[in-house]
């Protein structure tokens, strides 16, 4: 059996805010899934890892919960794209605010992530996660715009919604050997998963519903266009 854990604060608008929010869930909502022991979610591994290294890197060079220096290393803003570097658009699903921050996105990445990727491989897997991550900061950003705030957003939240989208899809279409999962549980998962970043402090819910989405629709094309070459065979 394995119990989620939810809270993936993002958003850095004046000062570092959230921590991990620990929710147990009753038996009847939790998922169980009979994993292939052998099986090594390699995009996920990676993916991880590469997630610690930068931010093992930025503790070294600075702070990683000052917004400031952030800015400077990639984190999303208005200013940054503004002046050119939209390239933060990608860096900043590698950040975090700090230690706390990277553990609580990391942890829910593993438990998700290795269910999803076994099922539709590391290839798609990583689309999911890119393209995800993406798009929920594209939304991000169109919301600063929108709404003229200044902030300073980072975190691979946006990229963890897409594939806890991506699976919740998938439980709901009955897809391979993610048809053991209890659609109940999945169902608990994103909406207490929501419901955690409306109300909690400096959470940037524009990512997370951004990415929440295409997740859902990358992971239907992915079904629909394996179920088309079925049927064609």
């Amino acid at each position: 059996m394995m119990k989620f854990f939810f809270n993936y604060a993002i958003i850095h608008p004046v000062n570092l805010a959230g921590r991990p929010v620990h929710r147990k869930q009753s038996n009847r909502n939790e998922i169980s899934l009979n994993l292939n022991d052998n099986y090594i979610p390699k995009a996920t591994t990676l993916l991880i890892l590469i997630n610690i290294l930068v931010f093992a890197v930025l503790e070294l060079l600075g702070n990683t919960e000052d917004a400031s220096f952030m800015a400077s290393h990639g984190a999303l803003s208005v200013s940054a794209v503004e002046s050119g570097r939209q390239y933060v658009l990608f860096t900043a699903m590698f950040l975090h605010f700090g230690f706390l921050h990277l553990l609580n996105n990391m942890f829910v990445l593993f438990f998700v992530g290795r269910y999803l990727e076994q099922e539709i491989g590391p290839a798609a897997f990583t689309v999911v996660y890119i393209f995800g991550g993406l798009f929920g900061n594209v939304i991000s950003l169109w919301r600063q715009y929108q709404s003229a705030r200044i902030s300073i957003s980072a975190g691979a939240s946006g990229a963890v919604f897409a594939v806890i989208g991506a699976l919740f899809l998938l439980v709901l279409l009955r897809c391979g050997r993610l048809a053991q999962m209890r659609r109940q549980g999945v169902i608990m998962m994103v909406l207490l998963s929501v419901y955690q970043g409306y109300t909690a402090i400096g959470v940037d819910n524009a990512a997370h519903i951004a990415g929440l989405c295409a997740g859902i629709v990358i992971s239907g094309i992915y079904y629909f266009a394996k179920k088309y070459r079925r049927q064609q065979e």
